[in-house]
């Protein structure tokens, strides 16, 4: 986004058209991309693919079911 001089979290959340709040909170990591906001940063960079624009983590899901009872 920079490359397209979108510097700040309020012009990306401008051209994504999403809040500047949503950005600014998915930037410094204290929130998770949801479905709506990925879908948006799809649409409006049509040209890149899914990997270009976003880094996928794989985390250790535990199933609460499989814990043992004390």
């Amino acid at each position: 986004m920079n490359a397209k001089g979108l510097t700040t979290s309020a012009s990306r959340a401008d051209h994504i058209g999403v809040s500047r709040w949503t950005v600014s909170r998915i930037e410094g990591d204290e929130i998770a991309p949801g479905e709506r906001f990925i879908a948006a940063v799809l649409l409006a960079h049509q040209e890149l693919k899914f990997e270009d624009l976003f880094e996928v983590e794989e985390v250790e899901v535990t199933d609460p079911t499989d814990q043992e009872d004390d």
